[in-house]
């Protein structure tokens, strides 16, 4: 029988695995995934412009960024930045941002490259208006540790320049990521991208997930996660306990990485799923968000 091959940016029935620093890995079946180097047939979003769809889209876009820089990267120190109103604008978050990327870039012109201090933080608003962040960082010196008056673990120099900090070892990366995440609000999005500020800020050249398998496979087990409209499942694995193999059939061809389908109809309508970063756009017919 011949076999008929349609051009389309969409590949029906497709298995990804994604591998997040050491220890966790994860399966997503999709419904259909999008290739790159097609046009979006719906348009980008206008900037600017906060509904709550786009804010719906954004928060689970956003979470999903921060927990892959949380769990793709080494980090020490679980911490929170406050700020003195002697010392800095708390108020002002365009200003702590840019005031907080200058103190970094001339704390670590002292260092080697792989000495140098790399953070995830993510801003949060006091009820007064005042903002202070939450994240992970790794790379101050032991030197500049020492134990404030409140017990805690704190960085002279940035206390010295903006305040107050607390810091504590991070002991299972995995549940300090989720904790983190909290911190990850609709308010917050509201709030920032109406002053057209980010959600997280965050080191340059950051370690991302990776994709370690495209293609065909059969899933045995139970999903974590599915999109009430069918559109994904998801499972997160735990690679110190388990393997992917404890999850996924493979075809016999060696893990093949590439599943271009030798025939794909168009049956009707299939959501943007963008290939690059896993996220479903918003489409005219319903409000679609991407799991964690």
């Amino acid at each position: 029988m011949r076999k008929l091959t349609v051009s389309t940016p969409y590949r029906p029935d497709v298995i990804t695995v994604r591998q997040f620093g050491e220890h966790t890995a994860r399966i997503t079946w999709h419904k259909s995934l999008r290739e790159s180097g097609w046009e979006s047939e719906q348009g980008k979003p206008r900037k600017g412009t906060v509904n709550d769809s786009k804010l719906e889209n954004n928060l689970s876009r956003t979470k999903s960024t921060v927990r892959e820089l949380a769990l793709c990267n080494t980090w020490d120190y679980f911490c929170t930045f406050t700020l003195s109103p002697d010392k800095q604008n708390r108020y002002d978050l365009e200003a702590l941002v840019k005031e907080f990327g200058e103190f970094i870039h001339n704390y670590n012109r002292r260092c080697a490259p792989e000495d140098k201090v790399k953070y995830l933080l993510v801003p949060e608003q006091h009820k007064d208006g005042a903002w202070h962040m939450h994240g992970f960082i790794k790379g101050i010196r032991k030197k500049d540790l020492y134990i404030n008056q409140n017990g805690f673990l704190s960085w002279k120099q940035y206390d010295s320049k903006f305040g107050f900090i607390s810091m504590d070892r991070i002991r299972d990366k995995e549940a300090a990521s989720h904790y983190l995440l909290k911190y990850v609000t609709k308010d917050t999005l509201h709030t920032v991208s109406k002053l057209n500020a980010h959600a997280f800020y965050s080191s340059k050249n950051l370690n991302r997930s990776v994709e370690v398998y495209r293609g065909s496979a059969q899933f045995k087990g139970q999903w974590d996660w599915e999109h009430p409209d069918g559109y994904c499942k998801v499972k997160t694995i735990d690679l110190r306990r388990e393997t992917i193999e404890n999850y996924l059939v493979f075809p016999s061809a060696d893990h093949q990485t590439d599943c271009s389908p030798e025939i794909s109809v168009d049956d009707g309508f299939r959501p943007y799923f963008d290939i690059e970063t896993g996220e479903i756009y918003p489409t005219p017919f319903d409000r679609l968000e991407f799991a964690l």
